[in-house]
């Protein structure tokens, strides 16, 4: 699979982003990405993440990046990084995001701000990391509205 295409025509997310780790870049080697999965990834951008993008641009319409540093997560880098036996990064539904120049705290608050018309599953901002995490409600899955801080 090229993991160099666009996951939306929006052209803001690229399909590698969501398979790095700034503390373990290499650990994507061998994995095979299902179409499923990709499916799942898509319907990320499309309901949650182009839609912070979108409202994080400034009033000229320049684009904020939104840097994904963290995205799906195989259970041997889940265990090394210290992730939730139950992660929704294992499921391809969450990533960790951050804004350059923008604390995590007042990342979450925008991303709040945006609640109503957003399918997050969860959303959690980290006092001492620069970035928040945010995973998006898919099929199969119980439907939850979690936000908090860390």
């Amino acid at each position: 699979m090229n993991l160099g295409v666009w996951v939306t025509s929006n052209n803001r997310f690229r399909l590698r982003e969501f398979f790095v780790s700034s503390k373990y870049p290499d650990y994507m080697e061998g994995i095979k990405i299902l179409p499923s999965q990709v499916n799942v990834i898509t319907l990320g951008v499309q309901s949650v993440l182009d839609p912070i993008a979108i409202a994080m641009s400034n009033s000229q319409g320049n684009r904020v990046p939104i840097i994904i540093t963290s995205g799906f997560r195989t259970v041997k880098l889940n265990d090394l990084i210290g992730g939730a036996n139950n992660s929704d990064h294992l499921s391809f539904c969450a990533v960790d995001i951050m804004a350059p120049g923008i604390s995590s705290i007042s990342f979450r608050d925008e991303i709040l701000s945006l609640l109503p018309m957003l399918p997050i599953r969860q959303l959690i901002a980290y006092k001492k990391k620069p970035h928040v995490h945010v995973s998006w409600n898919i099929p199969g899955f119980k439907y939850k509205r979690e936000v908090f801080t860390a």
